[in-house]
């Protein structure tokens, strides 16, 4: 395998080289539970309400005299403290100048909608390139000097050298200033570490600016709740809220940020208390050119340090994530077509010492052209000391890949890293024509014992994703190199997984090793030991073209067990690349595989022979492997389908190769190895045992059972109608077609009847709306040969569509009855159809023979008595629809 050392890569040959670690005696494998983000609220936001202090109210919309918003910050800064500055209900304030400030102030509208500044562009005089010689004087109170290199509203870097906190609230702010304008932020400000005075920005709408908030060297904490953002000008800004080294929490909340030229957040660095994080909740993120933020992130970016600490040193906290994303939406962010740089992430952090949790979350660019180009990973975060959980949350639609996860283990805590995927939906990910990264990456290195598997992927889905070299699906590349020890302190081999896949669908992938997973993992497991466990998981896809994989899971390993539990695999099937170890093996166990013409199910390379159990595969050399073989027929898969289970967040729920009821999986699978639900959570087993795959089949759970009732009688050239029946589920769609047979050749008086003769053979076709589950008549023309006779023929239900089933009466009897043309018997049959009263037959031409002479109390015994036997022999015949599905 040529391929072999792209999966292993430099952490895995390292590993070789070293011996591996050794888990504690006695420790129990065990999957961590993803974090509830209901236990992350964001912050309570601080009152930054326009009523501290003195309270200064502008008067004057334009101008720097008497009554400007200038004079009114200026007054403010001749009094010590915080004051306020208050701009009243329909004014709009138009300023060409830039403010400093001395002391914090806080700036409020007293009407959110109608408190408006507009940024005006100054005079080209105003712009000096370097400030006046009195221009750092405390007495500096200057309006017709404009400070181009800064261009901010409020300033408060040019005057004083300490902290200085600037708060604005219900406000309208607009800057109409072209790209060489001097006016980019709002407020240019040097925030107090002291978390009494914290920035906060609340209730604003803004267009046209550069930023809001740009803040120098140490900052406290940030808050902006309530921001609604149309638009930014280019400029060389970072982005919406840019601060440099932070020492307090942040949060962004309850906000849509629209056509963004710049990212929403970036923390240069991050030194958090034991209580504090950095909050994105309830944030849209629409429609944006992130031409301008290549080298960041178009919603949030740590390009240095972030942790716990002066020195974010401290080791995490196993419950409290350092960043929290919930509720955010981001969509149609990236470059403009023609720029040749690679698109940014949406989230890029760069050295994170703790926890990451995305949840509730959707990353798409439905919009972008993935034919072209290259994009980075929508999640990134490299040189990571922590775990990153993404759960209920949906990444699609992207140019580059959804995560890229690169961590090492730095606490000798080996469960504080790891990537986990739980109930979440990655879709359509990666450069169409020739894309060469999997949709999701992780490189994850400790030195310790595993407690947790390092990769977790749970009641998730990952379809349409393809490169041209490597995986189309997830990559995962672990090693757990330590430094030589004693044999003494080797107390035990490892027994937790490093990769855990669970109640997960991979569909539709294609890439060059595998389709769906590859797994390189190095550590110290027994034989026995899985070091990749696999269970209730369904694999669909076909080989992508020549040269692609020949499988859907490809593992690389030194030791351990490659383990898979009641999975299904359809097209591909799995393989294991050992290291000329006899400890490297592959267990299969209540599984089905149905693979392609050619492929195998199970392959091994140096390592032991696979072993399967309870196991049916369509490669017949299976069998040698312990496998039962069947036909693709017999093991009955139906299509890839939404069958319940896991819904997602566009409302549809995991796909799932459902077994025909009379599959050779059903009630075939050993129940000591069966897990208690399968994939969609139905409780197994449904029958007297497990069915094998990832699916159970369901007793009496019919999505919708479709029969004929009844049987006609009919004279020959009127119609004949039939009844279909829908009972079980109305949801859904559902249909069937009608097949007629009757004799292939021309029959005597009596017989079968025939197409083109004694009917019209036409193609006829039920549905059932969704919701409907009324009864459907539909109808068969017949023909009149002109020969006196009964002739019949049969309707059958076929070819159920949508997620029906045929019930046990499919079938019914047509009965066409043709008098010869001379007769005059008046009592010819009545079509039941018609009007009329049926009358007794008079003659033998119906198959009823007369005796002659009967009274109609006779008659009408006869009558009750053959309705009585028909009765009975219509009940007995009948079934009870019991099915399983």
């Amino acid at each position: 395998m040529g391929s072999k050392l792209y999966a292993i890569g430099v952490g895995g040959l390292a590993a070789l080289l070293a011996l591996s670690a050794a888990a504690p005696a006695g420790a129990e494998p065990r999957v961590a539970a993803a974090p509830a983000v209901g236990d992350f609220p964001p912050p309570a936001i601080p009152d930054a309400g326009c009523t501290a202090g003195t309270v200064f109210t502008v008067s004057a919309a334009e101008g720097t005299g008497e009554g400007s918003f200038y004079q009114a910050v200026w007054a403010a800064n001749e009094n010590p403290g915080i004051d306020s500055v208050v701009i009243p209900a329909g004014m709009t304030v138009v300023a060409d100048y830039t403010v400093p400030l001395t002391e914090s102030v806080r700036v409020c509208g007293a009407d959110a909608a109608t408190s408006k500044i507009l940024l005006a562009s100054p005079d080209p005089e105003h712009r000096l390139e370097t400030p006046p010689a009195d221009a750092l004087t405390p007495r500096f109170n200057d309006p017709e000097w404009i400070p181009d290199y800064y261009g901010s509203l409020l300033d408060a870097t040019l005057l004083v050298d300490r902290p200085i906190s600037a708060s604005m609230s219900s406000l309208t702010i607009d800057g109409q200033l072209d790209p060489d304008g001097s006016f980019f932020e709002a407020v240019f400000v040097s925030s107090s570490t002291d978390r009494d005075v914290p920035l906060v920005y609340r209730d604003l709408t803004l267009s046209g600016l550069g930023s809001l908030a740009k803040v120098r060297a140490d900052s406290g904490s940030i808050y902006a709740d309530g921001l609604r953002v149309d638009s930014t000008i280019s400029g060389n800004h970072t982005s919406l809220i840019d601060t440099q080294t932070l020492h307090g929490e942040l949060s962004l909340t309850n906000s849509t940020l629209t056509g963004l030229d710049t990212a929403a957040v970036t923390v240069w660095d991050g030194y958090l208390g034991d209580d504090q994080r950095i909050t994105l909740d309830h944030v849209t993120l629409s429609d944006g050119n992130a031409s301008n933020t290549l080298n960041q992130a178009s919603l949030i970016a740590v390009p240095g340090v972030l942790g716990r600490g002066e020195l974010a040193a401290d080791m995490p906290s196993a419950t409290d994530p350092l960043l929290v994303l919930n509720e955010v939406t981001v969509t149609n962010v990236f470059p403009e077509p023609d720029l040749p740089a690679a698109q940014p992430s949406v989230v890029a952090l760069r050295q994170v010492y703790g926890d990451v949790l995305v949840a509730n979350t959707s990353i798409s660019q439905p919009a972008q052209d993935r034919a072209h180009g290259y994009g980075q990973a929508a999640i990134a975060l490299q040189g990571v000391s922590g775990r990153l959980a993404v759960v209920d949350s949906s990444l699609t639609d992207l140019l580059g890949s959804a995560i890229d996860y690169q961590a090492t283990g730095r606490w000798e805590q080996s469960d504080r890293i790891g990537l986990t995927i739980e109930r979440s939906d990655v879709a359509r990910v990666g450069r169409l024509d020739d894309g060469s990264t999997p949709a999701v990456t992780a490189h994850i290195a400790t030195s310790d014992p595993l407690t947790e598997p390092v990769l977790q992927l749970t009641d998730s889905q990952f379809v349409e994703l393809s490169t041209s070299e490597g995986p189309g699906g997830v990559m995962v590349n672990f090693s757990a190199a330590v430094p030589a020890r004693a044999a003494v302190a080797r107390v035990a081999s490892e027994t937790v997984p490093a990769v855990k896949v669970s109640g997960t669908t991979f569909a539709n992938n294609g890439g060059r090793e595998a389709n769906d997973l590859v797994a390189g993992v190095f550590g110290d497991w027994d034989a026995d030991a899985a070091a990749v466990e696999i269970e209730n998981s369904t694999f669909s896809g076909t080989q992508g073209g020549e040269g692609y994989a020949e499988q859907a899971v490809q593992v690389y390993s030194a030791a351990g067990a490659l383990r898979l539990t009641e999975v299904t695999m359809h097209g591909l099937g799995v393989a294991q690349a050992g290291m000329g170890e006899d400890n490297v093996t592959m267990q299969v166990a209540n599984s089905a595989i149905q693979t392609g013409d050619g492929l195998s199910a199970m392959r091994a390379e140096d390592a032991a022979v696979p072993v399967a159990t309870s196991t049916t595969v369509t490669d017949a050399s299976g069998a040698a492997l312990g496998a039962d073989a069947a036909t693709a027929a017999a093991m009955g898969l139906w299509e890839l389908a939404e069958n319940g289970g896991q819904a997602f967040r566009d409302g549809s729920t995991i796909l799932t190769h459902l077994p025909a009821t009379s599959s050779v999986l059903v009630d075939s699978a050993a129940a000591a190895a069966a897990t208690a639900t399968d994939q969609r959570g139905v409780a197994r087993p449904q029958g007297p045992a497990p069915d094998r795959g990832a699916v159970e089949v369901v007793l009496n759970e019919v999505s919708a059972m479709l029969g004929l009732d009844g049987s006609a009688r009919v004279t020959a050239g009127k119609p004949a109608t039939l009844t279909a029946s829908r009972t079980g589920s109305s949801a859904g769609e559902v249909s069937a077609t009608v097949r007629l047979s009757g004799g292939a050749a021309a029959r005597a008086a009596d017989g079968a009847a025939i197409a083109g003769t004694d009917y019209v053979d036409d193609t006829i076709v039920v549905r059932w709306a969704d919701g409907e589950t009324a009864d459907q008549t539909f109808t068969i023309k017949t023909l009149a040969r002109g020969e006196a006779g009964t002739r019949t023929l049969t309707a059958t239900l076929e070819d159920p569509s949508g997620n029906a089933v045929l019930g046990d009466d499919t079938s019914a009897t047509v009965t066409i009855v043709e008098r010869a043309a001379a007769s005059t018997d008046p009592a010819e049959p009545t079509d039941p159809s018609e009007p009329g009263t049926a009358q007794p037959p008079a003659g033998g031409t119906d198959g009823l023979a007369t005796t002659g002479g009967e009274s109609p109390a006779a008659w009408f015994a006869l009558a009750a008595a053959l309705a009585a036997a028909g009765g009975a022999t219509l009940v007995a015949s009948r079934r009870s629809a019991r099915s399983r599905v």
